[in-house]
Protein backbone atom coordinates (compact mmCIF):
# COMPACT_ATOMS: atom_id res chain seq x y z
CA UNK A 1 0.00 0.00 0.00
CA UNK A 2 1.27 3.37 -0.76
CA UNK A 3 0.00 6.64 1.16
CA UNK A 4 0.26 9.95 -0.88
CA UNK A 5 -0.50 13.23 1.25
CA UNK A 6 -0.69 16.84 0.24
CA UNK A 7 -0.15 19.21 3.41
CA UNK A 8 -1.24 22.48 3.35
CA UNK A 9 0.66 25.03 5.72
CA UNK A 10 -0.18 25.05 9.13
CA UNK A 11 -2.40 27.47 10.78
CA UNK A 12 -0.36 26.87 13.93
CA UNK A 13 2.57 28.82 12.47
CA UNK A 14 0.05 32.25 12.50
CA UNK A 15 -0.77 34.68 15.33
CA UNK A 16 -3.43 32.90 17.08
CA UNK A 17 -6.19 35.49 15.92
CA UNK A 18 -5.60 34.94 12.36
CA UNK A 19 -8.42 34.38 9.85
CA UNK A 20 -6.33 32.12 7.72
CA UNK A 21 -8.80 28.75 6.95
CA UNK A 22 -7.76 25.38 5.40
CA UNK A 23 -8.33 25.17 1.81
CA UNK A 24 -10.60 22.73 0.06
CA UNK A 25 -8.63 20.08 -1.85
CA UNK A 26 -9.25 17.83 -4.58
CA UNK A 27 -6.94 15.03 -5.64
CA UNK A 28 -6.49 12.63 -8.44
CA UNK A 29 -3.70 9.81 -9.25
CA UNK A 30 -3.86 8.48 -12.71
CA UNK A 31 -2.10 5.94 -14.57
CA UNK A 32 -1.52 6.35 -18.47
CA UNK A 33 -0.60 3.75 -20.81
CA UNK A 34 -1.06 2.42 -23.93
CA UNK A 35 -4.76 1.34 -22.76
CA UNK A 36 -5.68 5.36 -21.89
CA UNK A 37 -6.26 6.54 -18.16
CA UNK A 38 -7.02 4.75 -15.22
CA UNK A 39 -8.12 6.41 -12.36
CA UNK A 40 -5.92 4.66 -9.28
CA UNK A 41 -7.27 6.87 -6.87
CA UNK A 42 -8.66 10.15 -5.62
CA UNK A 43 -9.69 12.54 -2.98
CA UNK A 44 -12.25 15.36 -1.96
CA UNK A 45 -11.16 17.12 1.45
CA UNK A 46 -13.00 20.24 2.67
CA UNK A 47 -10.52 22.54 4.89
CA UNK A 48 -8.32 19.59 6.60
CA UNK A 49 -4.74 20.61 6.73
CA UNK A 50 -3.68 17.13 5.39
CA UNK A 51 -5.24 15.04 3.08
CA UNK A 52 -4.61 11.34 2.00
CA UNK A 53 -4.35 8.80 -0.95
CA UNK A 54 -4.50 5.74 0.16
CA UNK A 55 -3.94 3.21 -2.86
CA UNK A 56 -3.35 -0.35 -2.94
CA UNK A 57 -1.70 -2.49 -5.72
CA UNK A 58 0.01 0.29 -7.31
CA UNK A 59 2.36 -0.81 -10.26
CA UNK A 60 5.29 0.00 -11.39
CA UNK A 61 4.56 2.41 -14.04
CA UNK A 62 4.34 6.49 -14.92
CA UNK A 63 1.18 8.20 -12.97
CA UNK A 64 0.30 11.59 -12.96
CA UNK A 65 -1.22 13.56 -9.92
CA UNK A 66 -3.99 15.84 -10.13
CA UNK A 67 -4.00 18.46 -7.15
CA UNK A 68 -6.84 21.57 -7.25
CA UNK A 69 -6.74 23.70 -4.08
CA UNK A 70 -8.94 26.32 -3.75
CA UNK A 71 -7.54 28.97 -0.96
CA UNK A 72 -9.99 30.52 1.29
CA UNK A 73 -10.86 34.45 0.83
CA UNK A 74 -9.79 34.66 4.48
CA UNK A 75 -6.15 33.10 3.62
CA UNK A 76 -5.67 35.28 0.66
CA UNK A 77 -6.45 38.53 2.90
CA UNK A 78 -3.68 36.60 5.59
CA UNK A 79 -1.11 35.75 3.19
CA UNK A 80 -0.22 37.09 -0.46
CA UNK A 81 -1.18 34.62 -2.86
CA UNK A 82 2.38 33.39 -4.09
CA UNK A 83 3.32 32.40 -0.44
CA UNK A 84 0.39 29.82 0.30
CA UNK A 85 1.61 26.35 -0.92
CA UNK A 86 1.29 23.57 -0.13
CA UNK A 87 3.53 19.84 -0.77
CA UNK A 88 3.32 16.28 -1.30
CA UNK A 89 4.83 13.66 -0.31
CA UNK A 90 4.48 9.62 -0.17
CA UNK A 91 5.12 6.52 1.95
CA UNK A 92 4.59 2.65 0.87
CA UNK A 93 6.01 -0.41 0.27
CA UNK A 94 8.51 0.82 -2.23
CA UNK A 95 10.15 4.25 -4.01
CA UNK A 96 8.60 6.74 -5.34
CA UNK A 97 9.94 9.20 -7.99
CA UNK A 98 8.21 12.57 -8.07
CA UNK A 99 9.43 14.72 -11.13
CA UNK A 100 8.98 17.82 -12.81
CA UNK A 101 5.18 19.65 -12.57
CA UNK A 102 3.93 19.34 -16.12
CA UNK A 103 0.76 21.88 -15.26
CA UNK A 104 2.27 24.29 -17.73
CA UNK A 105 2.68 22.69 -20.80
CA UNK A 106 -0.53 20.73 -20.24
CA UNK A 107 -4.24 22.07 -21.05
CA UNK A 108 -6.31 22.22 -17.62
CA UNK A 109 -9.50 21.68 -20.02
CA UNK A 110 -8.06 18.37 -21.93
CA UNK A 111 -6.22 17.07 -18.58
CA UNK A 112 -9.93 17.66 -16.58
CA UNK A 113 -11.51 15.80 -19.02
CA UNK A 114 -9.45 12.68 -19.24
CA UNK A 115 -9.24 12.89 -15.42
CA UNK A 116 -13.16 12.97 -15.40
CA UNK A 117 -13.52 10.16 -18.25
CA UNK A 118 -10.93 7.57 -15.93
CA UNK A 119 -12.94 8.62 -12.73
CA UNK A 120 -16.41 7.74 -14.66
CA UNK A 121 -15.27 4.78 -15.79
CA UNK A 122 -13.94 3.30 -12.57
CA UNK A 123 -17.17 4.21 -11.04
CA UNK A 124 -19.03 3.14 -13.79
CA UNK A 125 -16.99 -0.43 -14.34
CA UNK A 126 -16.85 -0.86 -10.24
CA UNK A 127 -21.12 -0.18 -10.11
CA UNK A 128 -20.19 1.80 -7.22
CA UNK A 129 -23.85 3.87 -8.16
CA UNK A 130 -24.00 7.41 -9.65
CA UNK A 131 -21.19 9.35 -11.52
CA UNK A 132 -22.30 12.93 -10.40
CA UNK A 133 -19.78 15.81 -11.49
CA UNK A 134 -20.66 19.29 -10.65
CA UNK A 135 -20.01 21.07 -14.13
CA UNK A 136 -19.80 24.92 -12.44
CA UNK A 137 -16.63 23.70 -10.62
CA UNK A 138 -14.17 22.71 -13.29
CA UNK A 139 -15.76 25.27 -15.67
CA UNK A 140 -13.21 28.20 -17.25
Amino acid sequence: MYTFAISQYGERLLNRNSPYTYANVTVFIVKRDSNGTTLVGHKYSRQERDTYIEVTDLEAGTYFMYVDVDWQPLTLQEMPKETVKFSINSYGVGDVKFERDSAPGLSQNETLDEILTAYCAYHIENETGDVKVDVETYAE
